[in-house]
């Protein structure tokens, strides 16, 4: 791979996370379906057994939230600290204001 290509896929890659996954808030969410982008819904786990962790108990036994909230966001900090980092370093790289603009655009945090 040149360096125009690795620009070319890191646009890309820029595109789907602040078209499709990018929240209004501001955060990015660990996972969304791959079909469509969306985050997931309780139908996207349903007749899934408990998760391990929960050793055979349902999240309402635990008293947590159901799974299609916790695994979406649950490494959510994470993510969009990379993404901010990311964005971070590519201003520092470029020093463009269009690319300051653009991470000040997106990430409201």
């Amino acid at each position: 791979m040149n360096s125009t290509a690795l620009e070319h896929k890191a646009f890309r890659i820029q595109a789907v996370v602040e078209e499709h996954t990018l929240q209004q808030h501001g955060m990015l969410p660990m996972f969304v379906r791959a079909s469509d982008f969306q985050l997931p819904t309780a139908l996207d786990y349903a007749g899934m057994a408990p998760h391990r962790h929960l050793k055979g108990k349902t999240e309402e036994e635990v008293g947590i939230a159901p799974m299609h909230i916790w695994r979406a966001w649950e490494d959510t900090s994470a993510d969009t600290g990379f993404y901010l980092g990311a964005m971070s370093y590519r201003y520092r790289c470029t020093g463009a204001a269009a690319d300051l603009a653009a991470a000040g655009a997106h990430l409201r945090l």
